[in-house]
Formats: C-alpha cells, structure tokens, sequence
C-alpha cells in the first residue's frame, strides 16, 4: 500500500512537471536561429561555437514525446491524471510530437472505455483520423453511444458538442447514420436541462440543413416505411450489420416477426374494443320505445368501428398501432430504425417552460420552411455552455415589444368579480332569501346595493 502511494505521487509529479514546461517549437529553422543567437558565444581563438544539441528543434521533439509516451505507459494511472491528460493532449502533446500515431493505442482504449474517459479522448482521436491518417472502423458507433443524459451535463459538454457538431460535419454520412443521431439527440432533449436541450435542438437543425434526406423526420405523421425494409438480408447494409457482429438474415426476421406482432396486436385491440363499445348499456330499459336509446347504441357501435379501423390504420404502418419504430436502447444506429421514425420530440420541445428552447425550436421550424434560402450553421457552443444564471441575465436583458402592466381603460367597479362569491357580493345580504321568490330577490337587491355603497365608500381614495 505504501509503495502504491509513492507510485501515484511520483507519476503525479512527473505529470506536472512535463505539464510545466512549454512544447518544442514546430518550426526548426526558427528554433535553431534563436538558439544560436541566444546561445552561441564565440571562443577565444576567434571560431564560432558549435550549436548545443539540446538546441536542435528535432532532439527536442523526440525528447518531448519518449518523456509523454514513457508516462502514458504507466499504466494504470491515477484517476485525476489520467483524465487530466486525456484533456490536454490534443492541444499540448499531438501537435508537438513527430510520430502522433504512436499515441493510438492510449486513446483507442481510453475511447472504448465509453463514459467520461471516451469524451475526453474523443479529441485527440479524431485529430490522429483526420491528419494523421488513423484508421478506427466503429468511430461512429462509438459516438453514437456517447450520447447520454450524463454527457450533457459533464463539465466538458460544451467541447464535446462542438466537436459533435463537426464530426458530423460531412455530407457523404449515410442517411441512416445522420438519422439516428438526430433522432437521439431530439430524444435525450425531452430530458436534458435547458441548455442541453437547446444544444441538441440545435444539433438536429444542423443535420437537418446538410442532410436533405432526412426532410421526411420532420413532416411524417406516422411511419411509412416497413421495418424489414430497414434490415435487408442481402447486399450493402448486410454486409455492414455482419461486420458489426449481427446476422443480418436473423435480424430481419426477428424485425418482420415483431412488425407483424405489434400489427396483429393493434388490429385485436380495435376490434376488442368494438366488441365492448356495441354491448356496452344504453342507460335505458331494453323495451323503451324513445329513439334516444337505439340513437345511443348505434353511437356506441359506430364509434367502435372507428376505433377498429384506426387501429387497423395503424397496425398496419410500419409503427405498429402508432409506436414509434426507433429503438433508443440499442447502441448501435444501423439497428435503430431511425429512418422509420419521425421527429415528433419537437412538437413537446416547441411548448418547452424554457423560452430559449422553444425560440431554438421555432428558429429549426422556420428554417425548415424556407430551403431556397442558404442557412449557416447554428452555433452549437453558445447553447451547450450555458447555466441558469447565464438563462436569466439573458432573458432579464431581453427587450420585449409588449409587457403585462396592471393597466385598466376605465376604473373596475369591484374588486372581485360578481361571479366570484356566492350571491354576486360580499355583502351580507347576498345570502338572505325571503319566503317567497319575489322577497329573497328583493332582499338579494337591496344587500347587493349596500355592500356596493360600502366598497365605493371604502376605495374611493384608490386609483386604478
């Protein structure tokens, strides 16, 4: 135990330190004239000096990354450093070092340990796959299960969106791919805090703008697509569930049996519910000659057909009885069934409590109406950072064209409406009825006139 101790408090400092001191400059040329002017002294017989070789920019470099590569090895490493050094790799260790691929195998495992860690190294993973030329085949899978509750509200959400937003950034994604990460981030913004919720609307609006495809989500009442069209057996897309370890025959299959299920499901429900609809009671006896009853059983037969043909209706789409086909469970986006599915989670974003996130709704849906008109990218950033205190400084400075005053045309008779207490007053009157009809009014009247004495009386100093 003690040994473990002395373990963790030297990789500590030694973390520290390489975090102290400033990284080898990129430009040898420059490097190599500052050292010689800073550092170069001529000897006594008059010839220059040769240049130190810790000036030499490359030795320097190759120093630089044997000293990180020799502390990233330490494995396991303590938790605090290891997420500190996952934070500050892309910016201070990759661009500085002369062969970043040999970096790849720490952050694929930190990647594939999902969580936290797998968004901490999403950035330098993905500045070795873009310049660097690394190669990780289920990048994107990886991402898609990143999208968590947990994710947008970790201290880093703001660089993780951001850097969603530019991975998903190319317009040569597969429809499905772009499908099933708009539809998890409409879903996770039913449950996220305002600010991840406008965040992730955000990001729907910008997959929606590059991806045309995906226009049917936001207008589909129902899905017209059948699930076993989703999961082929043959060809491209089986090609790409085998080479996610998924038979893509028996996938199939099990879709179609399960559309099929839900179908059959719906279609008995309806008619059940016909069922009991015409033998429900009309609340008259069974001989009465009034019309009313028979009107009433015919209504209730009536309706029962409608409901078993709406559930006929929508048994038989691809939804099955009106569910929602995506599966927000999986993990992997080409066994989501997204592409089925619409964007319904918008509707209950636009009646969001939050202003800002039905303004970001209504600005998606605004957008959406216009498509001859070209749209910049909505900044993803500005949203993912922001608090509660940030929400209400920004709503306190908004200037609003009209505002609720307690303004009145003209001077309120009462304080409380007529048909606010019993008897149209507060007077004590109100209440006292005579024997007949004719005496209880009057009575009714004359409480009515003296209790509106009295108030005038007693708010004749008040202003309106």
């Amino acid at each position: 135990d003690e040994r473990a101790k002395e373990r963790e408090r030297a990789l500590r400092r030694a973390h520290a330190l390489l975090s102290a001191l400033p990284p080898p400059p990129a430009d040898a040329e420059a490097a190599a004239a500052a050292a010689a002017t800073a550092f170069s002294a001529a000897p006594r017989g008059g010839a220059s000096a040769a240049m130190p070789k810790w000036a030499s920019c490359k030795a320097r470099r190759a120093a630089f990354a044997a000293a990180w590569l020799s502390l990233l090895s330490c494995a396991p490493l303590p938790r605090g450093m290891y997420r500190a050094a996952l934070a500050t790799l892309h910016t201070r260790v990759v661009p500085h070092v002369p062969n970043p691929t040999l970096l790849a195998d720490f952050l694929t495992d930190a990647y594939g340990k999902g969580g936290l860690v797998a968004v901490l190294a999403l950035n330098a993973l993905f500045l070795l796959m873009t310049r660097h030329g690394l190669e990780y085949p289920r990048f994107y899978d990886k991402l898609y299960a990143l999208l968590t509750p947990q994710a947008l509200v970790a201290r880093h959400r703001g660089q993780f969106l951001e850097l969603l937003n530019t991975v998903l950034l190319s317009p040569l994604l597969p429809a499905y791919l772009a499908a099933a990460f708009a539809k998890r981030l409409a879903r996770l913004a039913l449950s996220a805090p305002p600010w991840g919720a406008s965040a992730c609307v955000a990001l729907v609006h910008n997959l929606v703008r590059r991806h045309p495809p995906l226009a049917p989500l936001l207008h589909r009442d129902a899905a017209a697509a059948k699930t076993t069209d989703l999961l082929p057996d043959s060809g491209p897309m089986a090609e790409m569930l085998g080479s996610c370890g998924v038979d893509a025959a028996k996938a199939a299959a099990e879709a179609a049996a399960a559309a099929e299920a839900e179908a059959e499901a719906a279609t008995e429900g309806g008619r059940k519910k016909k069922r009991r609809k015409s033998r429900a009671p009309t609340g008259r006896g069974e001989n009465a000659p009034d019309a009313g009853g028979g009107g009433g059983e015919d209504a209730g037969g009536g309706e029962g057909d409608g409901g078993g043909g709406e559930g006929e209706r929508q048994g038989g789409g691809a939804g099955g009885g009106g569910e929602d086909p995506y599966d927000h469970a999986t993990d992997q986006p080409l066994l989501a069934r997204a592409q089925g599915s619409s964007l319904w989670e918008l509707a209950s974003l636009r009646a969001h409590v939050c202003p800002l996130v039905a303004r970001a709704t209504a600005m998606l849906e605004a957008d959406m109406s216009r498509r001859d008109k070209v749209f910049s990218d909505v900044p993803v950033g500005e949203f993912a950072t922001a608090s509660y205190r940030s929400m209400l400084q920004e709503e306190a400075a908004r200037k609003l064209k009209q505002v609720p005053v307690a303004f009145y045309a003209e001077r309120p008779a009462e304080v409380f409406p007529p048909g606010l207490v019993a008897g149209g007053g507060l007077g004590d009157g109100g209440g006292k009825g005579g024997g007949d009809d004719g005496e209880g009014d009057a009575d009714r009247g004359e409480g009515d006139a003296a209790a509106a004495a009295a108030r005038e009386d007693a708010f004749a100093g008040w202003r309106f």
